[in-house]
């Protein structure tokens, strides 16, 4: 069974926990997003985007801005549009959760250490 919502889509249904890609509708390379586990299988939890051009998803609780006329046919923010919407970000570009974590652990290497870790849990979760 194929999506065929837009030409840019055309993945096939699969297993709960494997994940689509999609197309990039700007320049065709191959797009990922964030999923995450809740048990039964995977959801999408990021907006897909496109490593080598820029192009984003437009998510549902992105903040609103003036779509082109390209991006209300894509559902993609173009390359050079700056992206407000949610998700991990790293220098203002939208990136992989893996890649925010290596960034982080690089940024603050103590809170990934096991004594980080032992005093996080000694003074509590913030209130």
């Amino acid at each position: 069974m194929y999506r065929d919502d837009s030409e840019y889509r055309g993945t096939p249904f699969i297993g709960g926990y494997e994940h689509n890609t999609e197309r990039c509708p700007y320049c065709g390379e191959v797009c990922e997003a964030d999923w995450v586990d809740v048990g039964v299988g995977l959801v999408q939890c990021g907006p897909y985007h496109c490593e080598k051009c820029g192009a984003i998803e437009i998510g549902a609780f992105d903040n609103y801005t003036k779509h082109t006329e390209a991006e209300k046919k894509t559902g993609w923010y173009a390359p050079e549009k700056p992206y407000t919407g949610v998700g991990n970000m790293v220098g203002g570009k939208l990136v992989s959760h893996q890649k925010a974590l290596r960034v982080y652990k690089e940024n603050y290497p103590f809170s990934a250490t096991e004594e980080g870790k032992r005093y996080i849990r000694e003074i509590g979760e913030p209130t």
